[in-house]
This record gives structure tokens, sequence and C-alpha cells, in this order.
């Protein structure tokens, strides 16, 4: 188990960039976190309370950020991008704020399993943005024809490209501001 913070890191060529277990009191912040594997997620919370997973920029993975027996957390203000099946893959969350992220350019956008429990009536799922996710932007285990609510937002956008979404930064690798950025 463990507490305290992961912060500011570059995490690139890993088939894992993290794996988290059995901790609490967690923060994981402004990381930039590339994953190398076809098959195992990107960044993997397991069995897990209190942690705050936010303003981070995950790439590559079979799953971009799979979450099991997660508690009282709050993923926020996050882009999940380019994997290979899901964006996000949840399992038993509890009382978990899924809030503010992009989600976008994934085969699925999130994925919520409530086969092995969790209380999806506690989890929040708001103001998030879904774009361009090939098969799915949303699949919920125990009703499929459930939706997401409309705080979220979808949006199909031709030929949407990372590197210019941003008016802020000229790349979003090493952050150098534009010239007409206000920042």
């Amino acid at each position: 188990a463990c507490s305290g913070s992961i912060i500011q890191n570059a995490v690139t060529a890993n088939t894992q960039s993290i794996v988290i277990d059995q901790s609490n009191d967690l923060l994981i912040a402004r990381n930039r976190l590339r994953s190398t594997s076809t098959t195992i997620a990107n960044v993997s919370l397991t069995t897990s309370d209190a942690i705050t997973f936010a303003n981070n920029i995950l790439f590559n993975g079979n799953v971009g950020l799979r979450s099991h027996t997660l508690d009282n957390s709050f993923i926020q203000h996050n882009i999940i991008t380019q994997t290979e099946t899901q964006a996000c893959l949840f399992t038993r969350l509890n009382n978990v704020v899924f809030f503010n992220n992009v989600v976008a350019a994934n085969d699925t956008g999130l994925v919520y399993d409530t086969s092995l429990g969790g209380d999806f009536g506690v989890t929040h799922i708001n103001s998030n943005y879904f774009i361009n996710n090939s098969v799915d932007d949303f699949v919920y285990s125990s009703d499929p024809e459930l939706d997401l609510n409309v705080s979220n937002t979808r949006v199909s956008i031709a030929e949407f490209l990372w590197e210019t979404a941003n008016p802020y930064f000229e790349d979003i690798v090493s952050f150098r501001l534009t010239s007409l950025s206000d920042l």
C-alpha cells in the first residue's frame, strides 16, 4: 500500500505506465503516460481508496485507464486517447467521480461493467467530452440501453488531430506555448 503523490512525469515506451494496487490517499497529477502495449492497460488502479487522478494525458494501451475496486476517488480533467479497445474500463466502483475528461479517438470510450459488483448509483459520470470513439462512447453492462446523462457531450470531428486541438501549446509533448497563446 502507498499514499502520497505522483506528479509531473513523462512515462513513455512502457507496456504499463502506472500500476497502483491497494493504495489510499494518493494524488496522480500532471503526467504524460504512453503505453506501447496492445494487450494490457496503460494505467491500472485496483483495490484502492481516495485516489485523485487528475490532469493527466494517457495515450495508447489496450485500455487507457482500468479501475477495479476503486472507492471514494476522483478521475477528472484528463485526456485519454488512441487506445486499442476502451479508453476506460471500470469495474466495482463505489463513490467515484469521473468528471470533465476528454475521451477521444478510441474504439470505445467508457465501459462500466457491474457484473462484479460496485454501486453505479453513487458513481458520477458528468461533464465529459467524448470525441470520435469509433464503436461507442459509453457501454453499461447491466443495462445496454442506459446512456450517458445530458451533462456529457458527444461530438464527431472530421480529421481530428491532437497536435492541432490545443490553441495554447505549439505541441503537447514539450508544452511549448504558441505565439498566439494567452498563457
